[in-house]
C-alpha cells in the first residue's frame, strides 16, 4: 500500500526535491495534494506529472489563472481554507510542510490533531508556536520529523547519539 502524501509548498526547493524523491520511489508514495503560493506554472507542471486529487494556490487572486492550467479532475482550492482542506482529507497519510513563514502554523496544528505524519521544513512554526505545537504533538502521539538542513542534522544527532550530547548551538543562518 502506497503512502499518500500532501506537499504544502511544492514549488519551493524542498517541495521540488520531495517530489523528485517521490518520483524515484513511485511504488511507495502517491501524491494526493499539492500547494503553492504563487508559482502557478510549476504547480501546473507538477499536477500534470503527479495527478493529485487537489491543488491549492495560497494567493487567491491567482485562482482564475491556475484553473485552466490544471488537468481534468483535479480540484483547485485557495487560501488558508484550501490548506485546511488538504490537511482534513482522510486520504492524506503524511503532510510535508515546506511553506515558509507563520502561514504554516494553523495547517500544522490541524495536521497534528488529525494524527497525520509530519515532515516539517518550516522553522517559523516552531519559533512562533513551539510549545503549543510540541504539546499537541505529544498529546496526539505525532512525531514531527524535521526535513530542513539544520534542524534535521540536530534531530539525527539526537536520535543516534543522545548520550554524548550536552549542548547544541544552533546558528541563525539563512535569514
Amino acid at each position: 500500500m502506497k503512502e499518500k502524501v500532501a506537499i504544502l509548498g511544492s514549488t519551493g526547493s524542498i517541495g521540488v526535491n520531495t517530489l523528485a524523491i517521490i518520483a524515484h520511489l513511485s511504488d511507495k508514495f502517491e501524491v494526493v495534494a499539492l500547494s503553492a503560493d504563487s508559482n502557478i506554472r510549476l504547480l501546473a507542471e507538477q499536477a500534470c506529472k503527479f495527478k493529485p486529487k487537489i491543488v491549492v494556490i495560497r494567493n487567491e487572486a491567482l485562482a482564475g489563472d491556475v484553473r485552466p492550467l490544471m488537468p481534468s479532475g483535479i480540484k483547485v482550492a485557495t487560501g488558508p481554507e484550501g490548506l485546511k482542506e488538504i490537511i482534513s482529507r482522510s486520504d492524506v497519510d503524511t503532510a510535508v510542510f515546506a511553506i515558509s513563514g507563520s502561514a504554516c502554523l494553523i495547517p500544522l496544528l490541524e495536521a497534528i490533531k488529525r494524527k497525520k505524519k509530519i515532515a516539517l521544513a518550516n522553522k517559523e512554526a516552531l519559533v512562533s508556536g513551539g510549545s503549543l505545537v510540541t504539546e499537541i504533538a505529544k498529546k496526539n502521539r505525532v512525531k514531527i520529523i524535521p526535513i530542513d538542513s539544520e534542524h534535521s542534522a540536530i534531530f539525527q544527532c539526537l536520535e543516534s547519539r543522545r548520550d554524548y550530547l550536552t549542548k547544541i548551538y544552533l546558528t541563525g543562518t539563512g535569514g
